[in-house]
């Protein structure tokens, strides 16, 4: 009988803390289970070939845009003694590349969990982490590890650089719709922009701080369930991405629709320079009639989560 196998990983959010993380301000992330990447493994004979949004072939083929995926299933291949004599992986999903919903982490994630799967071997969380990592900062470089931990873990975390993860407990009648601006964001040159900003005027290092302020505040609202207040935080935080020049014109758009229409509090996610929108809702009817405002006015998708720490509103 041929063998199979299936596994997956979800999405992530930033709520608050981009670029001023980097800095050794917290940050906060969480789960986001309605985007995802799933992978099937199958066997086969002549090879390990790959199907996916980037690329169709052979393994040792793939786009230099994918090669940290490539060099992560060798790895781990040596790692088991493995010489398979082949098999077929398609990867699929709803999480779009380059827009600060973790579509690398999902990925990195869901491949080692694959491969474990695939070849009967333990995997804990740790061992998860590790390899997840490995790709993910061939892919970014210097990545943080926020995007793995919460990928892998699927628990909300606060994060200050150099410090244990800390879970955070979601149970906030509140709804947070995301929206795709359908344009890639810039993550690196975002970051490198804010460097020089910030290395050449000390103004924008009181941004920065900031931005801090408002992680921390927003941490009190979360675990004290007061979602007006948190929503005030996030547009207070988007007024300091805007300044560190990080926010663009399909991002701002997008957040005064969101604003318009009943929202407590809008941002940018992520890295910006394009990429997505969060904002806050009330309730599930607000979020639904700005989801159709926000793509009457150029979103290419929207996606809703209920942060009360369950499916019964969902």
């Amino acid at each position: 009988m041929q063998k199979y196998i299936m596994a997956n990983a979800i999405a992530k959010i930033i709520l608050i803390g981009e670029h001023s993380v980097v800095y050794g301000k917290p940050a906060i992330a969480i789960p986001f289970n309605d985007a995802k990447i799933q992978a099937s493994v199958v066997q086969t004979y002549g090879g390990i070939t790959i199907k996916s949004d980037f690329f169709s072939g052979k393994l040792e083929d793939v786009p230099e845009i994918i090669a940290p995926i490539r060099d992560l299933i060798y790895e781990i291949l040596e790692e088991f003694g493995e010489k398979p004599e082949g098999f077929h992986c398609v990867v699929r999903g709803n999480i779009p590349y380059q827009r600060g919903m973790g579509s690398s982490a999902a990925l990195s994630v869901c491949m080692v969990r694959s491969l474990y799967k695939y070849f009967d071997k333990e995997l804990d969380c740790d061992t998860l982490i590790k390899w997840a990592n490995k790709a993910e900062g061939a892919i970014h470089g210097n990545a943080s590890g926020i995007d793995v931990n919460v990928v892998a873990k699927e628990k909300p975390v606060y994060f200050t650089k150099g410090e244990p993860f800390e879970e955070l407990v979601l149970h906030m009648d509140a709804y947070l719709l995301i929206a795709d601006t359908g344009k890639k964001g810039m993550t690196k040159e975002a970051v490198s922009d804010v460097k020089s900003l910030v290395d050449t005027d000390e103004i924008y290092m009181s941004y920065i701080d900031e931005l801090g302020v408002l992680t921390k505040e927003a941490r009190e609202y979360i675990e004290n369930n007061e979602a007006k207040k948190l929503g005030e935080v996030m547009t207070k935080a988007q007024g300091y991405l805007k300044k560190l020049t990080v926010s663009d014109e399909s991002l701002d758009k997008l957040i005064d629709v969101a604003m318009d229409n009943g929202s407590y509090g809008a941002k940018l996610t992520g890295g910006g320079r394009g990429g997505c929108v969060i904002s806050l809702f009330p309730t599930r009817e607000l979020a639904e009639k700005a989801s159709v405002k926000l793509k009457e006015s150029g979103a290419v998708n929207t996606w809703m989560a209920y942060l009360g720490g369950s499916d019964e509103k969902r």
